[in-house]
């Protein structure tokens, strides 16, 4: 049940997103009998789906909402614009109530205002006044002649619907929710002997009479979850329901609560599942039966001691588990597009409370990241979308004074890059200004008013705690938070954070990231007696120099001046003993490159991502651990953050020249 419950909220989500789709495309192109039918489809089963689980407060709303949605498959309401708008309201208040669910609060009420205004709207196009918003027969969608009817419902429920996870109680106590329950009689013939039972098959019949308005197709729908395989009859009857006779029992309305047993509650994020493609699972099936059969050769040949076969199987191995590892991780990749799907609603909304025009595009949501990378790039993405709405797309007036078309242009858009995923948001708004940001992180004390700054370290200043440059502060923005929660979050992922800008243009927003964060191809390194490993995308170049460089020294490669740090200055490792040579990593994460200079190159190697300790989780420069194969720990470098020191470390070294260092500065050439 818990397990049936974690799906629920998986599948309501998706229904919301295909709803709000529709929704979109309707409001956009016109009403479209498809897009109506995609919306009652959702609304239906989100019901249907609720129900089982006897959640009122969702079964209750969607009811009214379907009943809406009935007379405009039906022709009888218009899908206008203020339906539409409605609609999306009601979308957004199901959202709410999900939330609620995997909280493990189905019983609370997120905002009761909320759904007494939508409860009253729904019925108002219904023809209905506001208190029949509560669950009562009158709720039940109306048949053509508006009348009591007369119903006797024979059920015989497949026999592995209670293996299943599916609990006829709760499909009956649904059914009370059309009508009157007037009797029900259970039928235990089929049942066998006790010591022959299964305690997982369902062996009853039932025979219900139930007098409701609704239609024999509405009835009908309440079973649409056990159709398959069960034995389902309904039938109009004439004359009034009988009482029950001895071998029957008079129902009783289904009261406020009652339900089905509930599943356990979980905490939010606890479980979560992740579509796989048969096809993944089939190679790595196949994959992991070879690996068996090469062990069982090995073992075979260490019997027979044929040790020159066993390094060939080993070799052998050691390739399948490489393809197995690769295999398990594309098991947990996850379309990007589960991401940008939310985005349409979003600027929908933004733009309208706005007063903005705003056409959005999407392209690359084909595009693969790690399952459990794409909820924590949400709300990154949600910051970055919404500042450029509000911030960057200048309202109409001053979008036509400057020659721009009164609808502003936001983009998203994904694609691989250098064994990593690139995601920009892009639009065609005032763009950044340097000098204003530089003059208000002067004014906040965040940078010195002699600092030097090139352009990229200048817009990084936006992603500081409490920096804004807003003159006013609206419900979306202006207050100083969100920015650092951005850069925060995407270092979490292990990513960088980019910006392009030209004032008057518009800006790009480019997110960087790694396609995983379980496995990683890595280099490692050594500092002294210490390791480190970086991932190995991140890697140019290796280059050994024999002087080694201080803070003053320029390091230039091939005419180019690369910036540089010094590890173990970065970590306060002992120096290295002088007279030997020292080995430079060249790095570039992004358009940024740099060189980290280090004692010792060891090699290339597989990387288990291990999070840092509480110790260690603070400490700029690093982005995890792993343990080796001899059972050290090496730490995982986190490059962006060593290019900001970078940054600092050229200022310092730009600070020293004009004053005058202990010696001249050197030039050391890297071929």
């Amino acid at each position: 049940m818990d397990r049936a419950r974690a799906a629920l909220i998986e599948e309501s989500r998706e229904l919301l997103a295909a709803m709000d789709a529709a929704l979109l495309r309707m409001e956009q192109e016109g009403p479209d009998p498809e897009d109506i039918n995609a919306v009652f489809r959702a609304a239906h089963t989100i019901k249907g789906s609720a129900g089982l689980f006897g959640l009122e407060l969702i079964v209750d709303f969607t009811h009214v909402m379907e009943s809406v949605l009935v007379q405009v498959r039906q022709g009888t309401l218009h899908a206008d614009a203020a339906l539409l708008s409605l609609m999306f309201d009601c979308g957004s208040y199901i959202s709410r109530l999900i939330d609620e669910l995997e909280q493990g609060h189905e019983h609370s009420e997120p905002d009761p205002a909320q759904r007494a205004h939508l409860l009253t709207a729904l019925n108002t196009c219904l023809g209905k006044p506001a208190a029949s918003a509560s669950p009562a027969t009158g709720n039940a969608p109306v048949s053509s002649a508006n009348a009591l009817h007369h119903w006797r419902i024979s059920l015989s429920f497949y026999p592995e619907v209670l293996r299943d996870g599916m609990d006829p109680l709760s499909f009956i106590h649904y059914l009370a929710r059309l009508g009157e329950i007037v009797a029900i009689h259970t039928d235990s013939d089929s049942l066998p002997a006790l010591a022959d039972m299964d305690p997982e098959c369902c062996y009853l019949r039932f025979s219900i009479l139930l007098d409701s308005i609704a239609s024999q197709q509405e009835i009908s729908a309440t079973f649409d979850f056990v159709a398959e395989g069960s034995d389902i009859r309904i039938e109009r009857i004439e004359a009034p329901a009988p009482q029950p006779g001895p071998s029957e029992t008079t129902a009783q309305p289904a009261a406020p609560g009652a339900s089905a047993p509930r599943a356990p509650r979980r905490a939010a994020g606890e479980q979560t599942f992740v579509k796989v493609e048969a096809r993944k699972l089939d190679e790595l099936i196949n994959t992991v039966g070879e690996l068996v059969i090469a062990a069982a050769s090995g073992q075979l040949f260490v019997r027979q001691q044929q040790f020159s076969a066993v390094g060939e199987v080993m070799g052998e191995i050691e390739k399948l588990v490489e393809q197995i590892r690769n295999k398990s991780l594309n098991l947990r990749m996850t379309p990007i597009g589960e991401i940008f799907q939310r985005f349409p609603r979003i600027v929908r909304d933004v733009s309208k409370d706005l007063g903005k025009k705003i056409e959005l595009s999407i392209s690359g949501a084909e595009a693969e990241l790690d399952k459990s990378m794409i909820e924590k790039l949400a709300d990154p993405l949600l910051h970055i979308v919404r500042n450029a709405i509000d911030h960057g797309i200048e309202p109409i007036e001053q979008r036509l004074e400057a020659g721009k078309p009164a609808e502003g242009r936001l983009s998203l858009n994904a694609f691989q890059d250098s064994g990593g995923i690139v995601i920009e948001v892009r639009d065609d708004g005032r763009g950044l200004n340097p000098a204003r940001i530089r003059a208000k992180a002067i004014e906040n004390g965040l940078i010195a008013p002699d600092a030097q700054l090139d352009e990229q370290a200048t817009f990084g200043l936006i992603f500081k705690p409490g920096f804004s440059t807003a003159e006013q502060v609206t419900d979306l923005s202006g207050r100083g938070v969100g920015m650092d929660v951005v850069r925060r979050n995407i270092d979490e992922l292990h990513g960088a954070i980019e910006i392009e800008s030209v004032l008057g243009q518009g800006s790009t927003f480019r997110i960087r990231l790694p396609l995983t964060l379980a496995i990683i191809d890595c280099f490692r390194v050594m500092v002294g007696e210490r390791n480190f490993v970086i991932p190995l995308e991140l890697v140019l170049e290796c280059i050994e120099i024999e002087d080694e460089p201080d803070a003053q020294d320029i390091i230039n490669l091939r005419g180019e001046p690369l910036p540089f740090v010094k590890l173990s200055d970065v970590f306060g490792i002992p120096a290295h003993s002088s007279g030997e040579y020292r080995s430079m990593l060249i790095v570039q994460s992004g358009r940024r490159r740099a060189g980290i200079l280090v004692d010792r190159l060891v090699g290339e190697l597989q990387a288990v991502i291990k999070p840092l300790g509480y110790l260690l989780s603070g400490i700029h420069g690093l982005g995890g651990a792993t343990i080796l194969g001899d059972g050290k720990v090496a730490l995982i470098l986190d490059v962006p953050a060593l290019f900001d020191r970078t940054s600092q470390v050229e200022a310092s070294r730009v600070r020293l020249a004009e004053q005058g260092g202990e010696r001249a500065p050197r030039t050391i050439q890297l071929s």
